[in-house]
């Protein structure tokens, strides 16, 4: 019994250094760490110096029986003792151990229960006709009205004015040579051949005059000579360049050349329409493959390469009330607001400045 209380105890010793040395996990079961287990199978005694503990241990049982007899049993009962006491010391330890991982586990199983307690918040409609207001022109068309009257609602005579008046200062500011001011005429031809050179494209500008048939386009042929067209090309401006701001300034305009344009086209969309009570603001792209500094190039798009605009249109039929051509980051944003506060903040303000 001697020795097999031995064996019990270098186990329980294996325990308690596991328990000390190693871990448990939430479960209770223990891990051990290699120095503990070494440091136990080296305290484990081999097989021979068990047998001799237990004969020495018989021998001197049979000695101290002979020579002390009641003395020497009560010795053994202390030993006998003192391992009890070493075996409900290790337990306990264990037990210990195992209730405070029972005790997490309940406390994490509350938490758990806590967590997954969901409450049902009923969300108020928002009484609000969306629908309300549908978009309808201001300005009633007739019955007899054609594209050329739709046209002329955005570029009315005011845009045209400005555009003649701009390129004929701009023609004196460069001496442009052999130029002869531009009509009001000529400019409503001009803008009318590029709007069919968009629609009808060919290789070359020249062809639509060509006296070959197969690329002759008659109409633009009788608009205008292909060589005035191509001088009023030239020379075709929108903004005084004199006043514009020189690079580097912060207060720099890249679309400074064509921002009267893109002002007096945002204040007759919005003019010439009701307001409607569902709109939307985002992005477009315009296809443009020439150089410029303001081309964006977006992957998932199905225009990847052009200029970005941001607009404001009507949800259901696409009229566009505002839109703003986008030139890159801009120097002085604000810490903290993203892009599409920044947009709606842009044509909201915009907006305020082009309406009259």
């Amino acid at each position: 019994m001697k020795g097999d209380n031995h064996l019990l105890v270098c186990f329980f010793q294996i325990m308690a250094a596991n328990v000390n040395q190693g871990g448990t996990s939430k479960r209770g079961r223990v891990y051990r760490t290699s120095e503990a287990v070494l440091a136990a199978l080296f305290s484990l005694p081999s097989d021979s110096e068990s047998n001799d503990d237990l004969e020495e241990s018989d021998t001197e049982h049979v000695d101290r029986n002979s020579d002390a007899g009641t003395g020497n049993v009560l010795s053994n009962v202390v030993d006998d003792d003192d391992d009890d006491d070493i075996l409900y010391t290790l337990a306990s330890d264990v037990s210990e151990v195992e209730s405070d991982v029972d005790e997490h586990d309940t406390s994490d199983a509350d938490s758990d229960a806590e967590e997954s307690d969901w409450t049902k918040t009923v969300i108020k409609p928002i009484d609000v006709d969306f629908d309300a207001i549908q978009i309808v022109p201001k300005n009633a068309f007739l019955p007899s009205d054609g594209p050329h009257e739709f046209f002329s609602k955005f570029f009315d005579i005011e845009l045209m004015e400005l555009l003649v008046q701009q390129t004929n200062l701009y023609t004196k500011q460069n001496k442009l040579r052999n130029w002869c001011d531009v009509t009001m005429a000529e400019m409503n031809a001009f803008l009318a051949i590029l709007i069919a050179i968009g629609l009808h494209q060919i290789p070359h500008v020249e062809m639509f005059c060509s006296t070959d048939p197969l690329f002759r386009v008659q109409p633009v042929a009788d608009s205008m000579p292909i060589k005035r067209f191509k001088k009023i090309r030239q020379g075709f401006y929108v903004s005084d360049s004199s006043k514009a701001l020189k690079h580097g300034d912060p207060q720099y305009d890249r679309l400074h050349k064509v921002r009267p344009l893109l002002q007096k086209l945002n204040k007759e969309f919005q003019g010439q329409s009701v307001s409607s009570t569902s709109q939307s603001i985002d992005e477009a792209m315009i296809l443009f493959k020439g150089r410029s500094t303001i081309k964006q190039y977006m992957l998932l798009k199905p225009v990847k390469r052009g200029y970005k605009v941001w607009a404001r249109c009507d949800s259901t039929t696409g009229y566009v009330y505002q839109f703003d051509i986008y030139t890159g980051k801009a120097e002085d944003q604000q810490a903290g607001v993203g892009l599409g506060s920044r947009v709606v903040l842009l044509v909201k303000q915009y907006g305020t400045q082009t309406v009259t």
